[in-house]
């Protein structure tokens, strides 16, 4: 097995990068696959990865094995325990949680509320209003989700109120830094911020990288039975999740990146992907210039965009090859 990585995911994050352990689970039973998650997962423990500084992986003994796909569900459980250890008749129960998405998202996907920063700080205000000191932990594992930006952000501004702490698994440099909707800021600006903050202990960012294993395989940390389920369906190609739905800014990032491993460039991959999002081949100028939120609001309308999308650009790659066989014969 090839465990070289692409040359266009040496520029990504850690958490959407993939792991070349798991470069061929899609051909692997269930045995098999149980074995490629533990080597996976295994990885989280070594102490360096490269010998660079901010790839530090965990490697004390009270670990969280694989945060990435389960971080939705993290803060209801620290509510749960926080206010299980305050039970008691001298202390009442002091701890919240807010999820994009709400309590649907604990169990089914509710991506879209993700890319919404003004929800995130209308949803926090509302929970904190009246308080007068408030710990605030927002969870975002690929530091990108303007959901967690705008309550980071809000907390910023009232730092006589809140202490924010940033919960995430990348450098603060590899933030997403894409423009967010109806936003003057994005999420490196306030991972940023927040590591200013840090300096003079009023913020506080907590991003131990796992390394590979982090973004690797997309399944990784899903439930093992869900993967096999989803391999042989013909959902995975490889170890990359092909047939995901492109419902928000992170999907929509992602997808791009997936299909970059037929050897295109990025923006060739983004225009394959926005012929399968507008259903047609001649984009608009309309089409290309909108926002990315306006292509997944147009893209959580369709199903197999990313097959699609794979699908034009094997076939444009076919054709220019075929041309170019059939000026070599005349």
């Amino acid at each position: 097995m090839d465990h070289t990585k692409p040359c266009y995911e040496l520029s990504l994050p850690v958490t959407e990068e993939c792991n070349p352990i798991s470069r061929d689970i899609d051909r692997a039973n269930g045995a098999q696959m149980v074995q490629i998650l533990r080597r996976c997962d295994a990885e989280i423990f070594e102490k360096k990865i490269n010998h660079d500084p901010f790839y530090q992986r965990l490697y004390s003994s009270p670990v969280i094995q694989t945060m990435v796909d389960v971080a939705k569900r993290v803060e209801m459980m620290l509510r749960t325990s926080f206010n299980e250890m305050l039970n008691g008749p001298k202390h009442k129960q002091i701890c919240s949680y807010i999820i994009a998405g709400g309590d649907r998202a604990l169990l089914t996907s509710q991506e879209a509320p993700e890319d919404d920063p003004a929800l995130g700080a209308r949803a926090l205000d509302k929970v904190c209003a009246g308080k007068k000191r408030v710990l605030f932990i927002g969870i975002s594992c690929g530091m990108s989700a303007p959901f967690v930006a705008g309550q980071l952000d809000f907390c910023l501004k009232r730092l006589g109120v809140f202490t924010p702490v940033l919960l995430g698994f990348n450098p603060v440099h590899m933030a997403r830094s894409e423009p967010m909707q109806d936003c003057s800021f994005h999420f490196k600006d306030v991972a940023e911020r927040m590591t200013a903050e840090q300096r003079h202990k009023k913020a506080f960012v907590l991003n131990p990288v796992l390394g590979d294993s982090a973004g690797s395989f997309q399944l990784n940390g899903v439930l093992m039975q869900s993967a096999q389920e989803l391999t042989t369906e013909g959902k995975v190609y490889m170890n990359y999740m092909i047939d995901l739905r492109v419902t928000n800014s992170k999907l929509y990032r992602r997808a791009i990146n997936i299909l970059q491993f037929t050897g295109c460039s990025e923006s060739r991959c983004e225009r394959a992907l926005l012929r399968a999002i507008y259903g047609t081949e001649d984009l608009s100028e309309d089409m290309t210039s909108a926002g990315v939120w306006k292509h997944t609001e147009e893209g959580n309308r369709r199903d197999r965009v990313v097959p699609s999308a794979l699908v034009m650009i094997c076939c444009r790659a076919l054709s220019m090859k075929l041309d170019v066989i059939w000026i070599v014969i005349l």
